[in-house]
């Protein structure tokens, strides 16, 4: 599973950024950009996540 899945997932499972970071071991703000970008491509501004 990629790590981008797995920050999603996480999410989706505790609804905090801050206990994904730190359930990773990555910052907030790692955590945070690759959401948006999953919502970038969700909302169709992005057309595919690249790290």
């Amino acid at each position: 599973m990629s790590d981008i899945q797995r920050i999603v997932e996480l999410y989706n499972l505790y609804g905090s950024k801050r206990r994904v970071a730190k359930e990773l071991g990555m910052s907030r703000n790692t955590v945070a950009r690759y959401l948006q970008r999953v919502q970038d491509v969700k909302d169709g501004v992005e057309d595919e996540i690249l790290p």
